[in-house]
């Protein structure tokens, strides 16, 4: 069941953010690859990895919250 809802949840997420910031995200949270070598694959700097991560995370909590709220 988690499983799923993450996925359901994950596309959702994916259309709320720019391609790279998903990308940046997917790479270092899901894959589990280390933010330096996210940044230096895709190109940007070892923050802005950091700050995607940031960015939906908290995007995931709001998400998350209002379901357990219904």
């Amino acid at each position: 069941f988690r499983r799923e809802l993450m996925r359901r949840v994950a596309a959702v997420l994916e259309a709320d953010f720019p391609p790279e910031v998903w990308r940046a995200f997917w790479a270092h949270v899901v894959e589990e690859k280390p933010a330096s070598k996210v940044a230096a694959e895709q190109g940007i700097n070892v923050w802005a990895v950091y700050t995607a991560k940031a960015r939906v995370l908290a995007r995931l909590n709001e998400e998350l919250a209002d379901l357990a709220e219904d």
